[in-house]
């Protein structure tokens, strides 16, 4: 079944998917301030361990990463029992669904976007349809293709690509059957976790020397992972991601020799530097002249 909804009925639907929903929520939507029908919605899932929300917006890149999810609503969504949010530079798309419908649509989770604006959805349920409606490179075999399933495909790949930015995990008593009771719900907050571990990195750069006036002078706001390209702040003190900073500090060998492991990426510029640059200095030296000229 579907349905093309105005923004009216948006509304309805959108909360009609949260309180529907029995195993999980999608919500993807660039830019998130929720009315009060829609915070109302969610606070009675909150507790619910069984449902895991799964929220992706546009992650801004400016000083505030977080700057396009009101505040509120984010502390919100912490709160959940079972809840993954992640974010990413590029989405512009708006989805919104449970393990049984969905509805793709032109509106934000915004409150202002639902009072103002003309908006146009596209409403789906879980039905088969008989024969082959979208021709997708990994789905030639199919004879039967679900709107639904296709919608909930391209929203998996959506939120496989985001990054991290929090997560809470039931964690469940074991038994003779498998998973027994729950018991809580174990958080990770990912932007607190790669300041906090990429704070033990040594690094020689001295204060008040020239490369360090040179980065504080420069107000660029992000740079590279030197390893897996990840999006991180810039600072050349701080050139890992999360992940690889773990995987180089758990190293056997003594730190300071690690400094000088060869990278595969640019901090400043991303481009691949085939090892010419390391830990210690990890801006390829066409970038280092670039930065000492700001």
């Amino acid at each position: 079944m579907a349905k093309f909804l105005d923004t009216v009925d948006q509304n309805s639907v959108i909360s009609k998917i949260i309180e529907n929903a029995k195993k999980k929520i999608i919500i993807i939507s660039p830019y998130i301030h929720l009315g009060e029908h829609h915070k109302n919605a969610l606070k009675l899932r909150a507790e619910d361990h069984k449902v895991e929300l799964t929220i992706v917006f546009k992650k801004n890149e400016g000083a505030d990463p977080l700057k396009h999810i009101h505040k509120e609503d984010l502390e919100l969504f912490k709160s959940f029992k079972n809840v993954f949010i992640g974010y990413d530079t590029k989405i512009h798309a708006k989805f919104y669904g449970n393990e049984k419908e969905g509805l793709s649509t032109s509106m934000n989770l915004y409150d202002y976007s639902h009072n103002n604006n003309k908006e146009i959805g596209i409403y789906v349920r879980k039905k088969l349809i008989n024969k082959k409606i979208i021709n997708l490179k990994d789905n030639k075999s199919d004879n039967q293709f679900s709107l639904y399933a296709g919608l909930i495909k391209l929203a998996g790949g959506i939120i496989k690509q985001a990054d991290n930015v929090f997560r809470n995990k039931p964690i469940f008593a074991p038994n003779i059957l498998g998973i027994g009771k729950y018991i809580k719900s174990e958080s990770t907050n990912y932007l607190k976790e790669n300041l906090k571990v990429q704070s033990n990195i040594n690094t020689s750069v001295k204060k008040g020397s020239d490369e360090t006036k040179a980065i504080v002078d420069y107000e660029k706001q992000y740079g590279y992972c030197i390893i897996t390209r990840k999006e991180i702040s810039f600072d050349i003190s701080k050139p890992l991601c999360t992940e690889a900073y773990k995987e180089w500090a758990s190293s056997k060998n003594e730190i300071p020799k690690n400094e000088n492991i060869k990278g595969k990426y640019c901090h400043y510029s991303g481009k691949e530097t085939n090892g010419k640059n390391t830990i210690k200095k990890p801006v390829l030296y066409i970038d280092w002249k670039k930065l000492q000229t700001k």
